[in-house]
């Protein structure tokens, strides 16, 4: 089969299908079954075509990465599809090209880097996030609404209006970014966290996370961190996050023990998008022993447009 020849109603049909299983096992806590169908998942022709059209049919797909590629007629589509699959069938071989870096002014002055890597590799992520997210969904936050499908911004404003609704609702919030998100993840805590059950494919991973950063004329090799452009470094990101809602509680009733025999647990909500989120103290105090110059405290009662 060549990429001009997919069914493509039928190939994500079976994809879902096939996403859907592998959920059901994992959550049964069958590893076996489920290394079982991420490599059938990733040896089918239909997951490799899903993901080079993916990577192919965004605005980003023009910009290339250091080799210079981008696809521009249907028959690169169809080589470009052909060697993906030849990656992910036999993955032992594989060889990331090095990211180049862009960097993009924001709007206090500063500017970030963001990372491009080559189309084929952006491609060869597509289709290892077809095994992983899944799997990451599982294990997210309930509070949780950056890079999820299915959830958006939107969602999480609903959610915090939820939690402000009520009568005793706790009034100070801390809106806070947290810096340097994709650039301080731990490599070794993400491979040791991220749901691959093969062992080549955790090497092509680690690959991918060790792929050496090209910035005008430095070239850097990167002990941690993802980069900001790579198509699995948003769920890279999910999965270290993952947990954060329970650690600010569990600060929270660390700074309320004095208070807690008074008046019980203290009321912390966590509410997270990407890298930013927002949570909710009974006090100003408490509220205000996270702050730095990256967090924001407020009473949303004096902030009625909030």
């Amino acid at each position: 089969m060549k990429f001009n020849q997919v069914n493509w109603k039928s190939a994500h049909s079976w994809l879902r299908q096939k996403q859907i299983l592998l959920v059901e096992v994992y959550q049964k806590n069958d590893l076996e079954k489920v290394r079982h169908i991420q490599i059938s998942i990733l040896k089918d022709f239909r997951t490799t075509a899903i993901a080079v059209r993916r990577v192919t049919s965004t605005l980003g797909s023009k910009t290339p990465g250091l080799d210079g590629f981008v696809v521009k007629t249907m028959k690169e589509r169809i080589n470009l599809a052909s060697n993906v699959h030849k990656i992910v069938r036999t993955p032992s071989s594989y060889k990331p090209f090095p990211v180049k870096r862009i960097w993009i002014p924001k709007k206090d002055g500063t500017k970030r880097p963001l990372g491009i890597p080559a189309l084929l590799d952006r491609a060869v992520q597509a289709v290892y996030l077809e095994i992983i997210d899944p799997l990451v969904e599982c294990n997210s936050c309930e509070n949780s609404y950056g890079f999820r499908k299915f959830r958006s911004a939107q969602d999480a404003v609903l959610a915090l209006r939820r939690k402000l609704v009520h009568l005793k609702a706790s009034e100070w919030v801390l809106n806070a970014d947290i810096v340097k998100c994709f650039d301080k993840i731990n490599h070794d805590f993400l491979l040791r966290s991220v749901p691959v059950y093969r062992k080549v494919d955790r090497n092509v991973l680690k690959k991918m996370l060790k792929a050496k950063i090209v910035d005008v004329r430095d070239v850097i090799e990167l002990e941690e961190g993802t980069p900001q452009g790579g198509v699995l470094s948003p769920v890279f990101s999910n999965i270290a996050l993952n947990g954060l809602e329970e650690t600010v509680k569990q600060k929270a009733v660390e700074l309320n023990k004095s208070i807690m025999k008074k008046v019980g647990n203290p009321k912390v909500h966590v509410v997270r998008i990407c890298w930013r989120f927002c949570s909710y103290w009974t006090s100003e105090k408490n509220a205000s022993s996270f702050n730095s110059s990256h967090w924001k405290i407020f009473s949303w009662k004096r902030f009625r447009d909030f």
